[in-house]
C-alpha cells in the first residue's frame, strides 16, 4: 500500500484531535477531506460477501455512514489502528461497512447508530465496542481481544 506525503501529514495532524474540544476546531469541509483520504486506504467489507468474510478468524467491523460526522471523526483513527495492526499484531482482523446505502443490512447485524464497532468470532457477534474512539482506547481493545481469541485458537488445537 502507498501512502502519499500529503495524506501522511493530514492523517498526522489528525491523530492529535482526540478529544471533542478539539475536534470541534476542524472545519466540517476539512473533517470530510481528512474521512474521505482514510476511507481510500481502510479495508472495506461488501455487504454482499460481509457473512463470508467475517466466518474465518476475528473480525473487528466498524459500520458507519459517510454522512456521519461522529463516523468522520472515527475513519483517521479506524486507518490508524488498522494499519497498527497489519503490522504488528496478530489474530485480528479489521474492516469497515458503508451502512449508507446499506441501511436495511446493517440493521440486520444490529447496527441502530452511527458508529458501531461490532468484534466477530468466526462469524458470530461477540460484543458491541462500547469505549472510547480515540487512538489509545481503540488499540488497547485490539491487542487484547486479538491476544485472548488467539489463546482461545491455540487451546483448539
Amino acid at each position: 500500500m502507498h501512502l502519499h506525503f500529503p495524506f501522511l501529514l493530514s492523517l498526522l495532524s489528525i491523530l492529535t484531535l482526540t478529544t471533542s474540544q478539539t475536534i470541534k476546531h476542524i472545519s466540517q469541509s476539512e473533517l470530510t477531506k481528512l474521512a474521505t483520504q482514510a476511507d481510500q486506504n481502510i479495508t472495506f467489507i461488501p455487504h454482499t460477501v460481509f457473512k463470508q468474510t467475517i466466518s474465518d478468524g476475528t473480525w473487528l467491523v466498524f459500520f458507519g455512514a459517510r454522512w456521519c460526522k461522529y463516523c468522520k471523526q472515527l475513519s483517521p483513527t479506524w486507518l490508524t489502528i488498522q494499519e497498527r495492526v497489519l503490522d504488528a499484531v496478530q489474530g485480528i482482523k479489521m474492516g469497515k461497512v458503508d451502512c449508507t446505502d446499506q441501511e436495511e443490512f446493517c440493521e440486520e447485524e444490529g447496527v441502530d447508530g452511527y458508529p458501531t464497532l461490532h468484534l466477530y468470532n468466526n462469524g458470530k457477534l461477540i460484543e458491541e465496542y462500547d469505549q472510547g474512539h480515540d487512538l489509545k482506547s481503540l488499540y488497547t481493545y485490539v491487542v487484547t481481544k486479538a491476544s485472548y481469541y488467539q489463546k482461545l485458537r491455540r487451546e483448539d488445537l
